[in-house]
């Protein structure tokens, strides 16, 4: 919570990110891209310790992992590296329960109904 807590205070009310959020809400009414990915402030300063915990468990799992491997890799020296790795993931046990929530990318994006016009200060 700290270190989170920590970056957005150090960003969030710079005039760039006060702008952002405000377009990002009008922008993505209706779906989860209106939402912080780091969090803001006020909600962060409410989370407790069984809330973060949830949280990663749910979220930072095995099957959100995504690898990215640039350059000349063998494929074979790759499997190789990534086999300790995968040995420990499911030695931890089964998987938690997926919550119910919508990946972003599942829920489509409305067509914005309206101008709006906003000054930030």
């Amino acid at each position: 919570q700290g270190a989170v807590y920590c970056e957005m205070q150090s960003r969030e009310n710079t005039p760039m990110i006060k702008g952002s959020r405000e377009v990002q809400q009008h922008l993505w009414k209706g779906t989860n891209y209106v939402w912080e990915t780091g969090g803001i402030m006020k909600d962060i300063r409410a989370l407790d310790n069984d809330t973060i915990k949830k949280y990663h468990a749910s979220y930072y799992r095995p099957n959100n992992l995504c690898v990215i491997v640039t350059g000349k890799v063998s494929p074979a020296e790759l499997m190789d590296a990534l086999e300790p790795m995968e040995a420990k993931i499911m030695g931890k046990g089964g998987l938690p329960e997926l919550l119910s929530v919508p990946q972003p990318w599942q829920t489509p994006v409305p067509p914005l109904q309206e101008s709006v016009h906003r000054c930030i200060e």
